[in-house]
């Protein structure tokens, strides 16, 4: 398909050919396409131009969408407004994709590193612990929520957070290092 060869230059870093593909694709489906809009906004991505990407997803958002789409598109935006500094913008994308999808650990943990960056620690420890109580052993959740800890100069709970990563896998770096 288009979109194939698209993102095939993409990844041959043919950037010029693969822009003028993807704008090809969007135009020819009356900007109707959310799956080319999605490409192009990866690719945007890609090549750091997240404002650009933004405006894909937000057209993504405005054709309408699968609600599994309409989280992922989201929590891609959120990442992207996170790019730009945008936490709090980038927090309301979390916020809904997670009034769709509540178990969805990607955007639970996107969310916490937009509040950690904000010095919202607390609250980042609380979507940790969301994740944690959908997936016990999920190493990135139990590591920056130690950090968080240590953010907060609760020594004892990052050491516990540590401590669990280091039962799940004993010789991990991070855990042993921040230790």
């Amino acid at each position: 398909t288009d979109i194939s060869r698209a993102r095939a230059y993409a990844n041959l870093k043919e950037i010029d050919k693969a822009e003028e593909l993807f704008k090809k694709i969007i135009k020819k489906t009356n900007k109707k396409s959310g799956e080319a809009y999605f490409y192009y906004a990866l690719f945007l991505s890609d090549i750091e131009n997240p404002q650009e990407a933004i405006k894909c997803y937000d057209m993504i958002l405005s054709i309408g969408a699968s609600d599994d789409n309409v989280v992922r598109t989201l929590d891609k935006k959120g990442i992207e407004l996170d790019k730009l500094g945008e936490y709090q913008e980038a927090i309301k994308c979390y916020d809904k994709a997670l009034s769709i999808d509540e178990n969805n650990l990607a955007v639970w943990c996107n969310k916490s590193i937009a509040l950690s960056k904000l010095g919202e620690d607390q609250e980042a420890i609380k979507c940790y612990d969301k994740v944690l109580s959908i997936e016990e052993n999920d190493l990135f959740a139990l590591s920056n929520k130690g950090i968080a800890h240590d953010e907060l100069e609760e020594y004892q709970e990052a050491i516990k957070c540590y401590d669990q990563i280091l039962l799940i896998d004993e010789n991990n770096v991070g855990a042993l290092n921040n230790k």
